[in-house]
């Protein structure tokens, strides 16, 4: 049986709100036995650790597990400056060198367990991480060509099938530690100044990469399983149809994971929300309409 996991996320102040959909998902959907550590990181220095506070209550259970701790105990290197998209990669790779778990789940503020999980949700009997395959033709390919490139590796021969670049990740510790270790060597500096000098290269796409470049195949680390997240992000509320398709991905058994970006939340028709909401109690991951209109009314 796998060991706990430990969780980490990634918030800023504009994500809160959202960060409470997650923390009630863990008092309802997480087996106490899969965590180990939840890492909250605050990639905001507007934030302390008290505005935390009523949000690491709802993880029920599971609060006594929860570690706030500010981006710059987690990456020293990193610029006082450095805040955004890029900080945010920046940190859920040095967080391997705190958390003390074989294997930690990468989620986002945006991501809620709508159905139960424990670790075999993210490990395989043979200690294989669980993921599933995209394609990146079209679909971030200037990050993945670009990550595969600093590695050296020929990135035709994986562009049509590689695991995904949006959470839930699960990743091995010791690999994101020998990652940060071999680009520090090969730049002659720090992980953080490498990364941002780096554009093109992202942290999960160099993950896989660097998976790669160490000799090993992805077959290796990895077992696959159907998609398990769904996400609403603006443009899924292009139009009825689209909407329509993912919620209903979402009612899929493997999606064991809901979200609804921060940006797209303000823009929510009352009939989005209505179908949510409805999909949000048939879940159980809340138990009225008032419990979650106050979440998506609030942005």
């Amino acid at each position: 049986m796998t060991a706990p996991l430990d969780f980490v996320t990634v918030t800023y102040k504009k994500e809160l709100n959202i960060l409470r959909a997650q923390a009630i998902s863990f008092s309802r959907k997480v087996d106490p036995g899969a965590v180990g550590k939840i890492y909250v990181i605050l990639n905001d220095t507007s934030l302390s650790d008290n505005d935390l506070n009523p949000i690491v209550a709802l993880y029920g259970q599971h609060a006594a597990n929860v570690v706030v701790i500010r981006s710059d105990s987690v990456a020293p290197n990193l610029a006082s400056w450095t805040h955004g998209w890029w900080a945010q990669q920046i940190l859920k790779l040095r967080i391997s060198q705190m958390v003390t778990s074989e294997y930690y789940v990468v989620i986002d503020s945006k991501n809620h367990f709508t159905k139960y999980v424990d670790t075999s949700t993210f490990i395989s009997d043979d200690e294989r991480i669980k993921t599933w395959e995209i394609s990146y033709l079209g679909n971030s390919e200037s990050h993945f060509r670009g990550s595969f490139k600093y590695f050296g590796i020929d990135p035709e021969k994986y562009i049509s099938k590689l695991p995904p670049s949006i959470t839930p990740i699960t990743l091995r510790t010791q690999t994101a530690r020998d990652l940060i270790d071999y680009i520090e060597r090969r730049a002659n500096t720090t992980f953080e100044i490498e990364f941002l000098r780096e554009r093109e290269v992202t942290e999960f796409l160099a993950y896989y990469a660097f998976i790669i470049h160490s000799g090993k195949t992805l077959d290796d680390e990895y077992v696959y399983v159907k998609p398990q997240v769904a996400t609403i992000f603006v443009d899924k509320l292009k139009d009825e149809s689209t909407f329509k398709s993912i919620m209903h991905q979402a009612r899929e058994s493997s999606r064991i994971m809901f979200g609804v970006h921060w940006a797209a939340a303000p823009v929510l028709q009352d009939e989005h929300k209505a179908k949510i909401i409805e999909f949000w109690k048939e879940s159980g991951l809340f138990v009225s309409d008032e419990e979650a209109l106050l979440w998506l009314d609030i942005t």
